[in-house]
């Protein structure tokens, strides 16, 4: 198996969510074929992740929203925001949290996105190791 999770990203875009949709429906085709062939197989999660958002674009948030009301579950509640941190950071080829430097308000809003868009995905690997399922349900994310 190439992958047990799947995390699909999507920008706020009409032609980027038809062809997630398209792709989420021709997965599910083939991962039928391939259960009828080779056993159950599965994902432990599989999430579209709404990426380069920007909030001060009605037309980023409208399309965020059809995208919620479609993939309902199946999707991450935080988005990769746009922010030029991350500009920054591909310049230099690191990742926002290897930036050194003055801390800015842009550094720190962008910081605390990738922390809450990070953190849910964490959380969502952990749920898949049964050795980190005890630990979880004692702190109620289980």
């Amino acid at each position: 198996r190439a992958a047990n999770a799947l995390l699909i990203p999507t920008p706020p875009s009409t032609v980027d969510f038809a062809s997630t949709a398209h792709f989420l429906r021709m997965i599910v085709e083939t991962l039928e074929v391939m259960q009828n062939h080779l056993g159950a197989r599965g994902y432990h999660f599989l999430r579209v992740v709404a990426t380069k958002v920007d909030e001060g674009k009605s037309a980023h948030t409208q399309i965020r929203d059809m995208m919620e009301a479609v993939f309902g579950a199946d999707m991450l509640s935080a988005s990769l925001l746009d922010s030029a941190e991350i500009d920054n950071a591909n310049v230099q080829l690191r990742t926002v949290y290897e930036l050194s430097g003055p801390t800015t308000k842009t550094y720190e809003r962008c910081r605390n996105n990738l922390d809450r868009l990070n953190g849910e995905i964490e959380l969502l690997i952990r749920k898949a190791w049964p050795s980190h399922r005890p630990e979880l349900r004692r702190l109620g994310l289980g």
